[in-house]
């Protein structure tokens, strides 16, 4: 982020081709904010101000939705998920 920020404040990345690097550079800050936000949870569990809650989930489920979730992550990279 901070390389493409310190490109477009110093010019190396032309005005013109900003609009195509904004996008990154937003989606990289939500993603180190939810980063952020989860260390920050588990932080507060670790040292006893919020204690865990237990909840039931279809474990089938999620192991469905992060399959789904690798499969578009690795698409066009050539990579195959076995299984």
């Amino acid at each position: 982020m901070q390389g493409f920020i310190g490109g477009m404040m110093d010019g190396t990345i032309p005005e013109g081709e900003r609009d195509k690097h904004l996008p990154i550079v937003w989606d990289e800050t939500k993603r180190l904010n939810k980063l952020i936000t989860t260390l920050l949870d588990l932080s507060h569990i670790e040292s006893g101000k919020t204690p865990p809650t237990r909840t039931r989930f279809d474990v089938n489920e999620l192991i469905c939705r992060v399959r789904a979730m690798l499969r578009r992550r690795t698409a066009g990279q050539g990579l195959h998920m076995a299984g």
